[in-house]
């Protein structure tokens, strides 16, 4: 990114000094840069890296972040590489994260961050076509209580707006939600061991589902693509 600064705007440090918070309002969100919450993640890095470990949480909660959200960004120099088994993770600081009632404008990825600390995403939205949070680790697992994942890109808006009035044929719709219906993106990656089942059973299995059917296609493609025309077939029937 350009225009690196260790300025972050909209977050405000607890009376106590142990806390950072963004918190807008229910009919009220409050915008934040996507950039900035890469810079608070890589600041309280810089402290934890200093050995002060004053910060104990961060809370993002009705707020709308805008932009991609990239926590590989090549700006942020203080959130430590770790390697294992020649698979290199991001380390996110070690804090009780909460971005309960946020949403994510943009793609999103969290792929092989290191969750140290709790997170929450409860009434989290992802708007973007992509959501990763592959190779994740979650040293928690983290509830999705009533996430809600879906895509503002042209062909699924359309195509959301036709499936209320009834005019667009089922065979053209984009399947990608546990109904049916063209609410959320195409892809949402991640392991289904870092959901809380009690959270949200639902999201868990799709996911999971999700998760079999991209593995069974890389080991498998051909047989992957007979299921896939067989499926689509069957389903097309008048």
């Amino acid at each position: 990114m350009s225009h690196w600064t260790d300025e972050f705007k909209d977050f405000r440090l607890s009376e106590d000094g142990r806390g950072y918070s963004a918190i807008g309002e229910e009919n009220n969100l409050l915008d934040i840069d996507a950039i900035d919450v890469i810079k608070i993640f890589d600041y309280i890095a810089g402290d934890e890296n200093d050995g002060k470990n004053e910060i104990e949480q961060l809370i993002i909660k009705y707020c709308r972040i805008k932009g991609a959200l990239d926590i590989w960004d090549t700006d942020a120099k203080k959130l430590m590489r770790v390697k294992e088994n020649d698979i290199e993770y991001i380390k996110l600081p070690n804090i009780k994260l909460s971005f309960r009632y946020t949403v994510f404008e943009g793609e999103t990825s969290f792929s092989h961050a290191q969750f140290e600390g709790e997170a929450n995403f409860n009434s989290a939205r992802f708007k973007g076509e992509i959501t990763d949070f592959l190779s994740a680790r979650f040293k928690f697992p983290a509830p999705f209580q009533s996430v809600k994942y879906w895509s503002d890109s042209v062909k699924t808006t359309w195509a959301r707006k036709l499936w209320r009035n009834g005019k667009l044929l089922k065979h053209i719709l984009p399947r990608n939600s546990p109904e049916g219906k063209p609410q959320e993106p195409a892809q949402f990656h991640i392991d289904s061991n870092n959901i809380d089942e009690s959270s949200n059973a639902t999201f868990k299995r799709y996911v999971a589902d999700q998760q079999f059917m991209r593995e069974f296609n890389q080991a498998h493609p051909f047989w992957y693509g007979v299921w896939r025309w067989s499926s689509e077939s069957i389903e097309h029937r008048p």
